[in-house]
């Protein structure tokens, strides 16, 4: 259970780190994403070290899901870290303000790392069926979805110079046809 908690503190972290970004401007608290993330990165190992404990010798099948899973959690963490051009967006964002990265992932969806999160998750949770992980995923996945709709509605916008009309360009979180081909066709730009 502890795990759990430290994991569902690390999502404080994040909107302490949002709502920092608009209201505050903290210097100390700047650092309470990166601080979100490590502490995230425990509680995920935790849970996972505990499961595989619980549920080993893992079957064929769910050394799959295993595999499967740690190739969506690669992908979450390649798109909230890699995808983005970062120079472009936190560095030297230019004159206007910082400007939405609208290319490959961020073309598919608003918050596409969302959707590799919750699909880690579920292939996690069919790959070690504890109840530690299966309890920690789920309310790890609502956190998450309650920290995009505030980014969405709220950080976002003020963040961003062009996000209301990147909302209305590209969809929240279900791709649509247009978007995928836009996903597909700027991937090869980034």
């Amino acid at each position: 259970m502890i795990f759990i908690l430290l994991g569902l503190l690390a999502f404080l972290l994040f909107y302490i780190y949002d709502i920092n970004s608009v209201l505050w401007n903290n210097t100390i608290l700047r650092h309470s994403f990166f601080a979100g993330c490590l502490l995230f990165a425990v509680s995920a190992a935790g849970i996972i070290r505990d499961a595989y404990h619980i549920c080993s010798p893992l079957s064929p099948l769910n050394k799959g899901a295993l595999a499967v899973s740690a190739f969506f959690a690669a992908l979450t963490i390649y798109t909230l870290f890699f995808a983005l051009p970062f120079g472009k967006v936190y560095v030297h964002p230019g004159s206007g303000g910082r400007k939405v990265c609208r290319d490959g992932f961020y073309g598919l969806c608003r918050h596409p790392a969302v959707i590799w999160f919750i699909l880690c998750f579920v292939f996690l949770e069919a790959a070690l069926p504890a109840r530690e992980c299966i309890i920690g995923g789920i309310l790890f996945c609502a956190a998450d979805v309650v920290y995009i709709i505030i980014q969405d509605v709220w950080s976002f916008p003020v963040s961003f110079a062009d996000y209301d009309d990147y909302k209305k360009e590209v969809p929240f979180l279900k791709p649509t046809s247009a978007s995928i081909h836009r996903c597909i066709s700027t991937f090869r730009q980034i």
